[in-house]
């Protein structure tokens, strides 16, 4: 399996088409003093959504994404950080909540899957990552949420109608800083 794309906020721009290929609606901004590695992080600062996006050919088969989360302030309420969609909308993502605990969503069925993840602290660096096998001709997709190499949930459901084409990330106010 080959990497299809790596980003570590290295190359110092929040400029579409540099490090991805899109913001959702507002770019993030460059973080200088609270990175996990190398000399930049990407940061969600303030009250409107903020996030990138990096879009790939759409297509089926098995899909890992991978982000470090590292939470000033948690959220008023829950937010989505990260997932996969399809070119209209979210097929499985992870989402962050008030009391700081990471869940896996089924976007297709508007569910939950699986249980919360253990309570994440402020001031820490967290890894995050997603598997997703889309596989619109067996009829099922097969998603799973791990934190730090521990899988917290996972699930084989019904398949949605059209394989997934980008990665999302990011989030609404001022609470997290990513990387």
């Amino acid at each position: 399996m080959a990497r299809l794309w790596s980003s570590g906020a290295e190359l110092q721009s929040v400029t579409a088409g540099i490090e991805f290929t899109a913001t959702v609606v507002n770019a993030p901004a460059l973080e200088t003093s609270l990175q996990r590695s190398g000399t930049h992080a990407l940061r969600i600062s303030n009250a409107a959504a903020e996030g990138i996006r990096h879009i790939f050919t759409s297509a089926q088969g098995s899909f890992f994404f991978r982000f470090y989360l590292y939470i000033v302030t948690l959220p008023n309420a829950t937010n989505i950080i990260g997932g996969f969609r399809t070119s209209g909308a979210n097929v499985v993502n992870v989402r962050l909540t008030a009391a700081g605990n990471l869940q896996l969503w089924n976007n297709e069925d508007s569910a939950q899957v699986g249980s919360n993840s253990s309570a994440l602290s402020t001031a820490t660096w967290y890894r995050v990552e997603m598997y997703c096998m889309n596989n619109t001709s067996s009829g099922f997709f097969e998603a799973q949420g791990l934190l730090d190499g521990v899988s917290f949930a996972s699930t084989a459901a019904s398949v949605e109608t059209n394989p997934f084409g980008y990665i999302r990330w990011g989030a609404q106010g001022n609470v997290l800083s990513l990387t």
